[in-house]
This record gives structure tokens, C-alpha cells and sequence, in this order.
């Protein structure tokens, strides 16, 4: 489904004529919160920020913020990063972030939620997002103390900028007796973890810095024969750098040599349980220089790929 930005927001957004929920200025906006604070039949709100010079105000309390129009420069722990159209950021209470606008237009929508929006009823239905079960039980716990906070950036035709509209539409509508409903927002959190893969900046948010490895790791088992670097940080979206650093983090070892262990084991595998020919073994495992991969396997093995078959298939056949 394609939604254009400015046919869709005119549309299904801005006849809703709220303009009490624009707020231009950080006092207006501390105002807005306090008010908030002090309501306790509401345990969710929302606001636009309209063309934010610098934003600093504090929220003690979950926040989703919303690029609708222009950009953002964001610093969150010493962390700077623009945002643009389509940008989201979820941060929990303990997260201080500061933003300003990088364009005359720029507009955020901004949706905060107290902890008791957090049903148990709404937590057991988010324990199928692991990713985001964690940061909301995290982020509930009077001892956690930690800013945690994902950032992602994605396109405004993807069908989560009409689920992030509707839930800002059903936030702002609400009344004193009438919260957000509970499957908007978990509807919005299925589509971004549908495809974090492709627009969760990993490198600049804080939990998921791990919860990506074992799908990462899982890949170059699978892909061991043309895996590369590059690739991989690309489909990840991550600097190659950084990924390799992770999978050191992980196994002791940087990309390429967990990757040549991977292929050596697998390489021993065929050794130990096939008649493929050496030569085809080496091509199979993405080495075309078969005395590369001689030296590999000896220095890994401490055999030659013949002497460790031909000791590993005498085992065998005296078993």
C-alpha cells in the first residue's frame, strides 16, 4: 500500500483540526506533560511539535516520537543522528533526548504512555515480540536505570507510517475516560518487527546491540560459501565494523575468522562423511585457491585435508 505523504496526512490527519495539540514552544510542551501527569484517567497523550528550534524537556515516561514532515537532529547519550521523514524513536523513561528541527517544515508527532498502559493483558500478548517485551519490562522495573531506546528510519509508504497515524489519530481523540487502544499500538510494533531488519539503525540504539547476533551468525552458517563482509553489514544495516566487532563480542572471533572456522568445520564434515573430492570440497566451502585452503585446513586441523580423511575413515572402518 502506498501512502503519499501529503495527500495522506491532509486526508486522514490534519482534518481533524486539533490544532490544541500543536505545540511550538518547550514551555508549552512541559505544560502539556504536567497536565498529562496530573490526569489519572489517562495513561496515554500525544502532541505535534511544530518546527522545534531545541527541544529538551524531560519525560519520565515511555515516548514514541514520529518524523511527519522535514528532519531532526537527535543526541541521546552522546549519540548524535539525523532523522528524517519516517523516522521513529522509542525510548524509555529513563532516555534524555534532546532534538531540533533541521528544516522549516519539520513537524514530530509525539505519543507518551504512563506504565499503567502496559496491561498484563497487553505484556502477555507482547511476549511474541521478544525485542519489545524486553524493553518495556526493562523500562517498568523502579530498579532499571538505563536509557534504552531504538531508532528507525524507513520509508513513509510503508503500511507502520498509516499504523503510526491512526494510533496518533486514536491518541489524541481520546477523552479523559478513554485511553489509546491496546492492539494499535501492538499492531505498529508487529509491523517494526516485521521488518527491523531493514530499518532498525542497530548501531545507534542500545538493547538490540546483541539481539540480532544469533540470526547474524545463523546466516553465515547458512551463506558460508559466498558470505561477505559487506553483505552482511548491508542486510543489517549495520557499518562493517561495527558488525565485526559484535560477532568478536559473541565468539571470540571477528568476522573472518569465525567464518573460516565455519567453513573448516564444514569442510571436516564432508572429510569425515563423503567421497567428494578435495578440490570440491574447497570450491564448496568458497575457496577457488585449493592450496589456500590447504594451508587453512592444516593450520586449523593440524593435517593436511587428505591425511585428516584418511585418519578419520581408518577410525571409521576400525569402529
Amino acid at each position: 500500500m502506498n501512502f503519499n505523504n501529503t495527500n495522506y496526512l491532509n486526508g486522514f490527519f490534519y482534518n481533524l483540526e486539533e490544532k490544541r495539540f500543536h505545540l511550538k514552544k518547550e514551555s508549552s510542551i512541559e505544560s502539556y506533560i504536567q497536565s498529562f501527569e496530573n490526569n489519572s484517567h489517562l495513561t496515554s497523550t500525544a502532541f505535534i511539535s511544530d518546527n522545534p528550534i531545541k527541544l529538551t524537556y524531560r519525560v519520565p515516561y515511555f515516548r514514541l516520537l514520529y518524523v511527519l514532515k522535514g528532519s531532526i537532529g537527535i543526541s541521546v547519550d552522546q549519540k548524535e543522528l539525523d532523522f528524517f521523514e519516517g523516522g521513529v524513536i522509542l525510548a524509555n523513561p529513563n532516555s534524555h533526548i534532546i532534538y531540533r528541527g533541521m528544516s522549516s517544515n519539520t513537524e514530530v508527532a509525539t505519543i507518551i504512555f504512563k506504565p499503567d498502559f502496559f496491561s498484563n493483558l497487553f505484556l502477555s500478548d507482547l511476549v511474541d515480540l521478544p525485542l519489545f517485551y524486553d524493553f518495556v519490562m526493562q523500562g517498568l522495573d523502579s530498579n532499571y536505570q538505563k536509557s534504552n531506546y531504538f531508532f528507525f528510519q524507513q520509508s513513509l509508504e510503508n503500511f507502520s507510517h498509516y499504523l503510526l497515524l491512526f494510533l496518533f489519530k486514536e491518541t489524541i481523540l481520546n477523552n479523559p475516560n478513554k485511553s489509546v487502544k491496546h492492539p494499535a499500538l501492538f499492531l505498529l510494533l508487529s509491523e517494526l518487527d516485521d521488518n527491523k531488519d531493514k530499518t532498525l539503525v542497530l548501531e545507534k540504539s542500545t538493547l538490540p546491540s546483541n539481539l540480532f547476533i544469533g540470526e547474524i551468525l545463523k546466516h553465515i552458517n547458512h551463506h558460508y560459501d559466498e558470505v561477505s563482509l559487506n553483505e552482511l553489514a548491508t542486510l543489517y544495516n549495520l557499518h562493517p565494523n561495527s558488525l565485526s566487532s559484535m560477532i568478536k563480542k559473541q565468539t571470540g572471533k571477528n568476522f573472518s575468522e569465525h567464518l573460516t572456522e565455519v567453513r573448516l568445520n564444514r569442510a571436516s564434515y564432508y572429510l569425515k562423511n563423503s567421497t567428494v573430492s578435495v578440490q570440491e570440497i574447497s570450491e564448496k566451502m568458497g575457496y577457488q585457491d585449493k592450496s589456500y585452503f590447504f594451508r587453512l585446513f592444516k593450520k586449523h586441523f593440524g593435517l593436511s585435508p587428505n591425511q585428516y580423511r584418511k585418519k578419520n575413515q581408518q577410525i571409521t572402518d576400525g569402529s
